[in-house]
């Protein structure tokens, strides 16, 4: 049950509840350990039966190697996970417990788009816009059924935010260590860092730009409403043109 200490972090010492994945202190993945010492018994167990079987290989030179050489190294995986971690940090900045925690993001969910550009999630908030355009185009509806599809899209989005942004961060990751294979770990975090973390530009063009499109919205309605104030003015001038010229008719033919 969640709530109940099960084990501590090995990596800060912190207590974990049950069910969590992540450390809620250093926003680490505390389950991979497990998945690791798992796998690397399976490793040993196997590595064992080959040297049982036999002590020595000989490869296509004929060059004879010992089987211990098959062997994995416990130290390189640690390392490998410890240096994902840190990346991983690197890239999302602060508030990674908030993100690899629970599965629901309420800043996604009330910022909407606003909060992905912030995260530099670039194709999920065009895909995001795309959706809302199509369904205002297709349904031609306003008022409380566009703001209820509204509301229905933002819990969709929110919901899944939180996956879709760390599956970019490995991803993300993964093409960091292959092109830079010889870069140190600080400098493989500063580049993590540089392809993470947040930005606030596009927040602020957007913003912009939604001013620019109501300005320019505000001043052809303002223009509108001056022609439709001329063309009311110019029917009630001909109105009472024509009822003068009714009223002189009228006079002359009595």
């Amino acid at each position: 049950m969640i709530g109940v200490v099960r084990m501590k972090c090995p990596y800060c010492n912190n207590n974990v509840p049950e069910g969590m994945q992540f450390c809620g202190n250093c926003g680490r993945n505390i389950n991979v350990n497990n998945n690791v010492s798992n796998e690397l018994n399976n490793q040993k167990q196997t590595a064992n039966q080959n040297i049982n079987s036999s002590n020595q290989f000989v490869n296509n030179n004929g060059v004879a190697y010992s089987s211990h050489n098959k062997a994995f190294n416990n130290n390189d995986i640690i390392n490998e996970i410890n240096q994902n971690d840190i990346l991983l940090n690197a890239y999302i900045g602060k508030n990674i417990d908030k993100l690899t925690n629970n599965k629901f993001s309420w800043c996604c969910f009330f910022f909407g788009p606003f909060y992905t550009l912030y995260r530099k999630m670039w194709k999920f908030t065009f895909i995001w816009f795309l959706i809302v355009i199509l369904i205002n185009f297709l349904l031609h509806e306003t008022g409380i059924i566009n703001s209820f599809i509204g509301l229905i899209v933002n819990i969709i989005a929110a919901i899944i935010f939180k996956e879709r942004y760390l599956v970019k961060a490995n991803n993300m990751i993964k093409k960091v260590k292959i092109k830079y294979p010889n870069s140190s770990i600080d400098d493989l975090a500063k580049i993590c860092k540089k392809c993470g973390g947040t930005s606030a530009v596009p927040i602020i063009l957007l913003i912009i730009m939604l001013l620019a499109v109501l300005v320019y919205s505000f001043i052809q309605a303002s223009k509108t409403r001056k022609q439709a104030i001329e063309r009311h003015n110019e029917i009630i001038r001909q109105s009472q043109e024509y009822d003068e010229a009714i009223r002189k008719f009228n006079e002359i033919n009595q």
